[in-house]
């Protein structure tokens, strides 16, 4: 009975606060040394055309290079969709490089996925960044 009533409480609380330790372990193991952003062009899904040979190039040039595309509505519309594309983008790099401090970045976009990275708000401090590789941007706004 001493057993279940003070050692069980104290092995759950051990438990509970190591927890977060665990978890960032875990988040940390997931880091690659080099990962690509690609952003899609428009009316594309995932990587697209650009994205997909840039993707496999990348990964056999530096081992343990990883990717992730960009969520984001690529309609033919390009004002709203391009500001919630940068949006997506800008969190998405502001997350990983808080996870994962030691992985560098390279970011690409084919097309509209070339005006959502010109308007992502990209702090350098905050993101290693290696490369940033446009594609097709065929359509310009005036930003003033």
């Amino acid at each position: 009975m001493f057993i279940k009533r003070f050692i069980a409480p104290f092995v759950l609380i051990a438990s509970a606060l190591g927890a977060p330790a665990v978890v960032d372990l875990e988040a940390r193991q997931g880091c690659s040394p080099l990962k690509l952003v690609h952003v899609a062009g428009t009316t594309e899904i995932g990587l697209g055309i650009v994205g997909t040979p840039l993707s496999i190039a990348l990964a056999t040039a530096v081992p343990g290079t990883t990717t992730h595309s960009i969520t984001y509505d690529t309609t033919a519309e390009y004002v709203v969709t391009v500001a919630a594309g940068a949006a997506i983008t800008a969190s998405y790099l502001s997350t990983q490089s808080a996870l994962c401090p030691n992985t560098r970045f390279v970011l690409s976009g084919y097309s509209k996925g070339a005006l959502v990275l010109h308007s992502t708000c990209i702090t350098a401090h905050i993101l290693p960044l290696n490369f940033l590789i446009v594609v097709g941007r065929h359509y310009s706004l005036e930003l003033g």
